[in-house]
């Protein structure tokens, strides 16, 4: 009987583990946002209307001839934005 405790013990400790990690493990949402380009001339962040993710991947979010950039509080848009 002790023996089965030292044997059975582990490997219930690891199950629970995997378990509590699969359990807790969450996914990252794409958070879609407006994408912006900052103007110099105004210098200010102008609506460029194409959806981009916050979400960070190999591709950044482009129209073509600026880099989709993110606004914060009106104020300016220093976040680069992804492609979904």
């Amino acid at each position: 009987m002790k023996r089965f405790k030292k044997m059975v013990l582990p490997v219930a400790i690891v199950m629970i583990a995997a378990v509590g990690a699969f359990a807790t493990n969450s996914t990252k949402k794409t958070a879609m946002h407006d994408g912006y380009r900052y103007d110099e001339l105004s210098e200010t962040c102008v609506n460029t209307e194409i959806q981009c993710s916050d979400v960070q991947t190999s591709f950044i979010c482009t129209d073509g001839s600026a880099n989709q950039l993110r606004q914060i509080n009106g104020t300016g848009c220093p976040d680069f934005l992804y492609k979904p």
